[in-house]
């Protein structure tokens, strides 16, 4: 309702008691008590303020507005000059019997400021209708002072600085203060200063806005400030009329908002005459300002045509679409028709004729429908102000009875996880719809269709599950056009799983034991995808080491490569085609059976001279064995000579010459075993 609240930000809101120094309050967001704003006149510089709120209000008309000035050093506040009251006492609003001299039939306002002061309280409501009531008090009373100057110096709301010639700015502060009660107001800062007078520019019109026998003028009401505007209208842009008695004022304006866009509707008797259009805006101090610059407008038709009505589509043997139409009550406005067209009920119509269809035609044909998606379409009839008016929407499909042809290229990616990604090249059908997965776990089992609907893109993305007995998976796709017409299926693609599965254990069964052989027996793993099983062995538990690899139908294994008395532990390890592998649960622990007979000695020879035979033999680990030699004289039988350990020769030096002896050697382990006799004979 005022533009005081626009000087807002100029003001410097202290809360304080009077005569203390001021020190800024930072911390409050809220309005200070008192807003003050000024303007330079050829009377001097008038000074407006507003309390923002009934409370304050109603203290300043109890105890008056304390109006301060104080000269500024070069311009800056300083503490060194006083401030100085500009009137003897406090400004109060006027006594009621001193505005009789101001109020009459000409001053609406003046009468509407001493009612909203002096007029008789709502004391029977409640707090909520009495504070409503003060509220609404100080709304009138400040668009009053707004609209009449008069009554803005009888409210005690403004105050006339005649003196200007001193000083062109001063710091002015404004307050309310009472020493017998204590109370004390928010005091309010203000630079203010007179400069040269002159008149405010006017509001900013927008573009008009252009109604069947109305026109919206418009502008935005926040700045500059203005409490109320004077429309005015002429038929050309020299010559105006009022068209307000009273100041227009925004419906949604209050004293503490900004105005936002404001808008005056002008009712005009006819459509299609321009009219020009200016605003002229009343400020706090019932001041006009310049008017605006001008805008031209003009009441339009908005009435649109009857509608056509009994649109009807029929399609011919080359897939041509036929519209027909009727319209009832033609206006005589009509200009013609458009016709408009879609592959979506709601998508974007476009116009389908190039200059608007004559009045009296009712058909149209369209060449080239989409064939692949449905057609829809609506025809709008068209007056001369470009009003439209639409018929219902109507719909047609063109037959199609040619399937398209089947996806090609299928090809799959699948990760450890099981996230399958399938893909295909797409036809070179134009109509298709979508595609349709089908898949099995077997090749000759029976396919299933992956549900939801078409899928609109050239690929399928699946989660398969690996804990499963298939590692196949069978996948197909079709091809379904905009008439449902479905392909032929594609070449079946074969989708391998990962397998993270291991194949069952291959087993042994049975094994055989001798001197030199151990032989294995065993049962083949029962799992389809086992690849290779192979033999593992170890000796005093070593490492394992691969012994062989056997073939799909090996059983059995014969291991020769075995030394008398080692320890031997076997396993079978069984790997699958993808890399999963199981190793026998039980182990097989062997060692090759001792032979009866140790090994007989090698190299066995002597060696005569004239006084001793020596005898040499050879023996592995000899010092681990000892040794019973044999001797006999010519054709006498052996008998034990000699029991050596450890040894690996002898001299016999009890000989004879020209006699032939015969020796033997047997080799006895610790275990008690014995080797048989190796001979030799000397000459």
């Amino acid at each position: 309702m005022t533009p005081l609240v626009h000087a807002q930000d100029s003001l410097i809101q202290v809360r304080e008691v009077p005569f203390q120094t001021p020190v800024a309050d930072q911390a409050a967001p809220a309005l200070p008590d008192i807003q003050l704003i000024e303007k330079s006149t050829q009377q001097g510089l008038l000074i407006r303020w507003a309390p923002t709120n009934p409370v304050i209000w109603q203290m300043g008309m109890r105890y008056g507005y304390r109006l301060e000035r104080q000269v500024l050093k070069q311009g800056v506040p300083s503490g060194e000059n006083p401030f100085v009251p500009v009137t003897e006492s406090p400004i109060k609003p006027w006594p009621l019997d001193e505005w009789q001299s101001i109020v009459n039939d000409q001053t609406p306002y003046t009468a509407a400021a001493a009612m909203a002061i002096y007029g008789e309280r709502n004391a029977g409501g409640g707090f909520v209708d009495i504070a409503r009531d003060e509220e609404n008090r100080l709304g009138y009373n400040l668009l009053a002072a707004d609209f009449d100057r008069k009554a803005a110096e009888a409210s005690g709301l403004l105050f006339l600085e005649k003196d200007t010639s001193a000083n062109t700015y001063g710091l002015y502060r404004i307050f309310i203060y009472d020493a017998s009660s204590g109370y004390a107001s928010d005091t309010t800062y203000q630079v203010l200063g007179f400069e040269k007078p002159s008149a405010s520019p006017g509001p900013v019109l927008l573009d008009p806005v252009e109604e069947e026998h109305t026109i919206q003028i418009r502008w935005y009401g926040s700045r500059p400030g203005f409490s109320g505007y004077w429309i005015e209208r002429g038929r050309d842009s020299i010559h105006f009329e009022r068209l307000n008695d009273q100041p227009f004022i925004n419906a949604v304006t209050n004293l503490r908002l900004d105005n936002d866009l404001i808008i005056y509707t002008d009712s005009v008797a006819e459509n299609g005459i321009s009219y020009y259009y200016r605003v002229i805006g009343i400020d706090a101090f019932a001041e006009e300002s310049n008017p605006s610059r001008f805008v031209r407008a003009a009441g339009v038709d908005r009435t649109p045509p009857s509608a056509p009505a009994e649109l009807e589509i029929r399609e011919m043997q080359d897939h041509a679409l036929v519209l027909n139409w009727q319209i009832e009550d033609q206006t005589p406005d009509l200009a013609g028709f458009n016709v408009y067209a879609a592959t979506a009920a709601d998508g974007n119509f476009i116009r389908q004729n190039e200059t608007l269809l004559p009045v009296d035609v009712r058909e149209f044909v369209d060449v080239d429908p989409d064939q692949q998606k449905t057609n829809y379409y609506y025809v709008a009839s068209v007056d001369h102000s470009g009003n439209e008016a639409l018929s219902p929407v109507r719909f047609a499909i063109t037959t199609d009875e040619l399937a398209p042809q089947p996806p090609q290229n299928l090809q799959y990616q699948i990760d450890s996880s099981g996230r399958l990604l399938v893909e295909w090249d797409a036809p070179a059908d134009k109509d298709i719809r979508g595609y349709l997965i089908h898949y099995a776990n077997e090749v000759n089992g029976e396919f299933a269709v992956v549900p939801g609907s078409y899928l609109t893109h050239t690929y399928f993305v699946d989660s398969l599950n690996l804990h499963s007995l298939t590692e196949r998976m069978y996948f197909y796709v079709i091809a379904v056009d905009w008439s449902y017409n479905a392909s032929e299926a594609s070449e079946l693609l074969e989708v391998k799983k990962p397998d993270v599965i291991p194949p069952s254990p291959s087993i042994f069964s049975d094994y055989r034991v001798s001197e030199d052989t151990i032989r294995l027996y065993w049962l083949r793993s029962v799992s389809a995808d086992v690849e290779s099983v192979h033999l593992e062995r170890r000796a005093d538990e070593g490492p394992w080491s691969q012994v062989t690899d056997f073939s799909d139908t090996s059983t059995v294994y014969m291991d020769t490569d075995l030394v008398e008395g080692g320890v031997y532990e076997y396993r079978l390890v069984t790997k699958d085609d993808d890399g999963n592998q199981v190793v026998t649960p039980k182990t097989l622990l062997l060692s090759p059976l001792r032979p009866f007979y140790l090994p007989e000695v090698e190299s066995f020879k002597v060696e005569l001279d004239k006084e001793s035979a020596t005898l040499q033999w050879s023996y592995s680990q000899a010092d681990e064995y000892s040794f019973i030699l044999y001797r006999s004289i010519d054709t006498q039988p052996l008998q034990t000579y000699k029991h050596l350990s450890g040894v690996t020769s002898w001299q016999d030096t009890d000989i004879k010459r020209r006699t032939t002896y015969h020796y033997g050697i047997k080799v006895k382990g610790k275990d008690g075993r014995e080797s048989r006799i190796t001979e030799i004979f000397t000459e």
